[in-house]
């Protein structure tokens, strides 16, 4: 099962986002994701689009000796064609503790996330054949912030 954050998506016309729904539907589409090498470098991305239920689909993983691993992350394509990857310099990019809501319409994707106040918070974002966008947002002293991704003139969303 692929369960993700569905329980915090919605779209602006959408007043029920759900809660803990599971995103095993056919034809759903994630991005795949994995920073290689060491520190989190954005430019090691690497992004790969699986579709639930092909069978043609698949994630090719390299072999690096006994002690060598992988992370892979997953992010659902949202109906606009954008994914949220979260934050990369993270252990762990996207969390319902840490991003709170998102929201999303034809031109835009915005994400409520929660911190402490004044710190940086940076996102990124897969979108228009796996282009990579990073928006930020500094979190107020309700700890919160809204970072929002505007791609109206960025090309065209897949």
């Amino acid at each position: 099962d692929v369960v993700g954050m569905a329980g915090i998506i919605g779209r602006d016309d959408d007043a029920s986002f759900g809660s803990g729904a599971s995103l095993r539907a056919e034809g759903a589409t994630f991005v795949a994701y994995s920073l290689g090498g060491a520190g989190f470098d954005v430019d090691s991305l690497r992004l790969v689009p699986l579709s639930v239920g092909d069978p043609s689909a698949g994630l090719a993983l390299n072999s690096s000796g006994m002690l060598g691993f992988e992370l892979w992350h997953f992010a659902l394509v949202l109906e606009n064609g954008v994914s949220v990857l979260g934050e990369l310099s993270k252990f762990v990019p996207s969390s319902p503790q840490r991003l709170q809501q998102v929201w999303y319409d034809a031109s835009s994707v915005r994400v409520l996330v929660v911190g402490a106040p004044g710190e940086r918070v940076t996102l990124y974002f897969a979108f228009a054949g796996l282009e990579v966008a990073e928006e930020s947002c500094i979190v107020g002293a309700d700890l919160q912030c809204i970072v929002t991704l505007s791609y109206e003139g960025r090309g065209p969303v897949v």
